[in-house]
């Protein structure tokens, strides 16, 4: 079953991050709908694009609507390096390019990927918690946790790399029932209640 959700997983983040392999597509359709923790629809919600002025508010069911620009850079947190390899290797597979910096690759691997990632040779760059310490990327309007860190102060690092120097930023976590408790030890920390998201692209 672990295995089952697992690639579900990583097939949303694949649509997630699906862009036209052949450039034509400059932007994504992004539905969704905005409910609280109980299930609850949230109307009234504005729902922006990182960097831009192009937003819309969520109707009285909670749905939204909007158009991405493809282009913009991700950084995808997984919890161990085999799954951020992983996550690498499906997203090839969907004509995502991507990389991995993890504790296994060595340190001109992980200088590379990275100024790949920041020089946009690459828009999607999955990382471990431990590897991505003290990576510094402007602009950077999305980070999706692919799996909760055990510890709630990690998940605080974690989304601190987005919205940084008075950009936008968003923060996407997946999260199964069985990390139920660790988004309850998020919220303990931080004081916010998470919204609870569903979407299809």
């Amino acid at each position: 079953m672990k295995q089952f959700y697992s690639l579900c997983m990583i097939m949303l983040l694949a649509s997630v991050l699906a862009i036209d392999v052949m450039g034509q597509k400059t932007t994504l359709t992004v539905t969704g709908k905005v409910t609280d923790l109980e299930g609850d629809p949230l109307s009234g919600v504005s729902v922006v694009v990182q960097g831009t002025t192009r937003g819309t508010i969520t109707n009285i069911d909670g749905a939204y609507s909007i158009n991405v620009p493809s282009k913009q850079s991700v950084l995808v947190f997984s919890r161990t390096k085999h799954n951020a390899d992983r996550i690498v290797r499906v997203l090839s597979k969907a004509g995502i390019g991507s990389q991995a910096i993890h504790g296994n690759k060595s340190q001109n691997a992980r200088q590379s990927a990275l100024e790949n990632f920041k020089t946009g040779k690459i828009r999607v760059m999955i990382a471990t918690d431990i590897a991505a310490r003290g990576i510094d990327i402007n602009e950077l309007p999305l980070v999706i946790n692919y799996d909760l860190p055990d510890v709630p102060e990690t998940y605080v690092h974690r989304i601190g790399r987005t919205g940084r120097a008075g950009n936008l930023g968003t923060a996407l976590t997946f999260c199964s029932q069985e990390e139920r408790k660790l988004v309850n030890d998020i919220q303990k920390l931080t004081g916010k209640k998470l919204s609870k998201v569903e979407f299809a692209i």
